[in-house]
């Protein structure tokens, strides 16, 4: 009985220790170059009205690179009370 408790325990510390990685990672590639305006990169977003919930999102860095301006330009516009806007979603008359 002593032995077969011994036994499981064992096995149970054994099986719980981790594995070694044996592969080394993969050499990054174009894609995953920031300055490539070509390459796709994978973003999570978090999804308004949700506090746990998140989107995965995959651009390009030009298409990244865009939103983040038309962001910035959206903002300025606002802060400083021009009134316009870059035409998104958002904004009166928009898409």
């Amino acid at each position: 009985m002593l032995f077969r408790a011994m036994l499981a325990t064992s096995l149970m510390i054994a099986a719980a220790q981790p594995a070694f990685a044996t592969e080394t990672p993969p050499a990054p590639s174009a894609t995953d170059n920031k300055r490539d305006p070509n390459a796709i990169r994978c973003k999570s977003e978090p999804i308004i009205g949700s506090l746990a919930g998140k989107r995965k999102v995959c651009r390009t860095n030009a298409e990244w690179q865009r939103a983040a301006e038309d962001g910035k330009r959206n903002a300025s516009d606002i802060v400083g009370g021009s009134g316009s806007c870059a035409g998104g979603p958002g904004c009166a008359g928009g898409n």
